[in-house]
């Protein structure tokens, strides 16, 4: 039989349409979604606790740490709205204090259980320390010391990413946290006076492009083993390493999900062949780019791929028989690679291993006639 969750609520049921004794006996808690909820009472058990002591707040002293300003919800309270309890804390023992090992913050709450982390994986420890830091949505600097804005005693959050990691709202170095797992807090340190956005700047457009990657390394070889004499017929064309941000995720200070990475303008497969900043369009000389190039050669884009590609006939002149780097990054771990069809649509993260594929612009006035770059088929083209 099917029933309203208002007649089952707070009944015993042995999960049986057939009997009436059981060993394991189930109390009915609610209904959501289709589900049925409840609490198990196993080998004579008769008394149930269904009551649980959360606080927004944690104090600490001797290893003890309280609720501060608990309050008391049921299991009946929890099935109805229990997404509303993420980062609460809770004692292991549903007592309002206990030892600091026992304390629990609530990260993904479920209808019936919740994944959490322990305080003394949170936060440095010092014994006697209150753990309620101070979080701000902003700050101030003036002689040497941030000063924290519209504070929080709690845990990071999405509007609240700036911390001394301390119960002082003062310091001369801040960090900002920009990510969060279920273990781990991820985060810069700014000193100067510098803010998230300056890191960035300085991250994406500053004092980049210093050292070679390993691909540039090999391209630059085989490059100078086989090209060399060809270097006349190319376009010293821009290649584009484009890193303008499509998505700041953590890194936006002003709501910035601390579940989301920094996504770039590949992430959105786009087709648009513009190259905003400067320091991302590679080239040999400074006329169109920011000369970080020995030799004009690349690896082609995301954006490029896409629009080879025929998504009608589902085929492409870049088709190969292997997986292949682009030089576009879809954020901060993953990059766009070519599909042996010759689709870009895929990503892979940094530390894979995958084929490099060099790639050359031909300069105008140049024409290809023959050859699809094959070592059986080579192109042939005309120099005029």
């Amino acid at each position: 039989k099917v029933f309203a969750e208002s007649y089952i609520k707070g009944k015993y049921t042995c999960l049986s349409g057939s009997t009436t004794e059981c060993r394991s006996l189930a109390y009915v808690l609610g209904m959501k979604d289709g589900y049925l909820y409840y609490h198990s009472l196993e080998e004579g058990e008769q008394e149930m606790d269904l009551t649980m002591n959360l606080s927004k707040f944690i104090q600490n002293s001797n290893d003890t740490c309280s609720l501060v300003n608990p309050i008391t919800i049921t299991k009946f309270d929890w099935i109805k709205d229990y997404t509303k309890y993420k980062s609460y804390y809770i004692c292991k023992n549903n007592e309002t204090s206990c030892n600091k090992n026992e304390m629990e913050f609530i990260i993904n709450p479920g209808p019936f259980s919740f994944s959490y982390t322990t305080i003394d994986k949170m936060f440095k420890y010092d014994s006697g320390e209150n753990y309620t830091y101070k979080y701000g949505k902003s700050f101030t600097y003036s002689n040497g010391t941030y000063t924290l804005v519209d504070t929080v005693d709690s845990y990071a959050d999405n509007n609240h990413h700036y911390t001394c990691f301390s119960t002082s709202e003062s310091c001369s170095k801040l960090s900002y946290i920009f990510m969060r797992d279920d273990t781990s807090s991820y985060y810069i340190s700014l000193i100067d006076g510098k803010g998230v956005d300056d890191a960035l700047n300085d991250m994406l457009s500053n004092n980049v492009n210093t050292n070679d990657s390993t691909i540039k390394k090999a391209i630059d070889t085989w490059y100078s083993n086989n090209m060399s004499e060809y270097t006349s017929y190319l376009e010293d064309t821009v290649w584009c390493n484009d890193r303008s941000i499509y998505s700041k995720g953590g890194w936006d200070p002003n709501g910035g999900n601390l579940n989301s990475i920094l996504k770039f303008k590949s992430y959105n497969n786009s087709d648009n062949l513009t190259c905003t900043n400067k320091n991302d369009r590679f080239t040999v000389n400074s006329t169109n780019g920011n000369r970080a190039l020995t030799y004009p050669v690349g690896l082609i884009t995301r954006q490029e791929t896409s629009l080879a590609f025929d998504n009608v006939l589902y085929r492409s002149p870049l088709a190969s028989a292997i997986y292949h780097w682009t030089l576009s990054p879809n954020d901060t771990t993953y990059v766009a690679i070519v599909h042996p069809t010759g689709n870009s649509n895929s990503n892979t993260i940094l530390s894979n291993s995958e084929s490099v594929r060099p790639a050359v612009s031909l300069r105008e006035g140049i024409e290809h006639l023959a050859g699809d770059g094959s070592s059986e088929h080579p192109y042939v083209i005309s120099v005029g």
